[in-house]
């Protein structure tokens, strides 16, 4: 679970002021009843640290290990350790783990990036190649507890500014695709996603999501959702056009952008989730190639890169 950990400001503030985020001991009991890596279900092998369930196959196991299990979530990234002392009031121990802001040890400059992409957004949108059409970068914020009485006007206004912008964004989802409700926390899957919501279990952890938008007179006429593991991959598990803005080349325009925006900071490949009856469109007419099982699980076990029963996982090479 993550959290940012205001109790012990000084220790856990990087050179940039921001507050790190440590991983907690997660309070959530219940154990998940589909795979994290394949969203499927049969016998599966639970996380003695998180809800997290997993098939053996998935994460690269023949038996059962003898003792308590950790899931990659559970485990440092550097060390592989799984011991976990989440009471930073005195600070930082050697079994401390942080989070990762954008999830991998390179993605200093990614994150940065796409954070002054949404930041510019606010002021203005970023222009396209088509004429009077502009893409547009938002993500829910998260203010640090230094936040003072004189600049929290300030944030107030922002924040109805970017939750109105996010609303239309879910808006345009809701517009293009079926209700998604997730079983386990019977929530809109869309929304969830849309406005970074955090929870123990690995799968059901959308924070990092930024959402990306053409913007034609001021309204989104196509929203994507869009998170970066790094230099490594960048998923787009969700990407749609508003009805009326349809044959018009909008969702090539997105992906083009996007995967201009993602070489300039190193992104090496693009996933999605492509369903049956689009399926030529992404691999026939925009460069994508139909990823084999045990690709899917590598990526998978590593990132966790959401998938939906019934769809191929597809991938594009942005860098060789």
């Amino acid at each position: 679970m993550r959290r940012d950990d205001v109790g012990a400001a000084a220790a856990n503030r990087n050179r940039n002021g921001s507050v790190m985020r440590v991983k907690e001991k997660c309070s959530e009991e219940e154990g998940d009843s589909v795979c994290s890596v394949c969203i499927d279900g049969g016998e599966l092998l639970l996380c003695d640290k998180c809800p997290s369930a997993f098939h053996h196959a998935c994460v690269g196991l023949q038996a059962t290990p003898e003792g308590d299990w950790c899931c990659p979530l559970c485990r440092c990234g550097v060390c592989g350790g799984s011991d976990l002392d989440d009471d930073t009031a005195e600070g930082f121990t050697d079994k401390t783990i942080i989070y990762c802001e954008q999830c991998d040890p390179e993605c200093g400059e990614v994150f940065q990036h796409l954070q002054g992409l949404a930041a510019s957004s606010r002021a203005r949108s970023i222009p396209t190649t088509v004429e009077g059409v502009s893409l547009s970068t938002l993500r829910r914020r998260r203010y640090m507890s230094t936040v003072t009485r004189s600049t929290r006007w300030q944030h107030e206004e922002e924040d109805v500014a970017d939750h109105g912008q996010l609303c239309a964004a879910l808006d345009v989802l809701h517009e293009c695709f079926d209700d998604m409700v997730e079983p386990r926390t019977q929530t809109d899957l869309a929304a969830d996603i849309v406005f970074n919501q955090e929870s123990g279990l690995r799968r059901l952890n959308f924070r990092g999501y930024y959402v990306v938008g053409l913007e034609r007179a001021g309204e989104l006429i196509t929203v994507g959702t869009l998170r970066v593991f790094g230099n490594q991959v960048a998923e787009l598990p969700l990407v749609g056009t508003r009805f009326a803005h349809r044959r018009q080349g909008m969702c090539r325009l997105l992906v083009t952008e996007l995967e201009k925006m993602l070489r300039q900071v190193g992104v090496r490949r693009l996933v999605l989730p492509a369903v049956p009856e689009l399926l030529p469109m992404w691999t026939a007419s925009l460069g994508f190639h139909a990823m084999t099982r045990s690709d899917v699980m590598e990526m998978a076990v590593e990132h966790a890169i959401l998938s939906f029963k019934g769809t191929t996982m597809c991938q594009k090479t942005l860098l060789a």
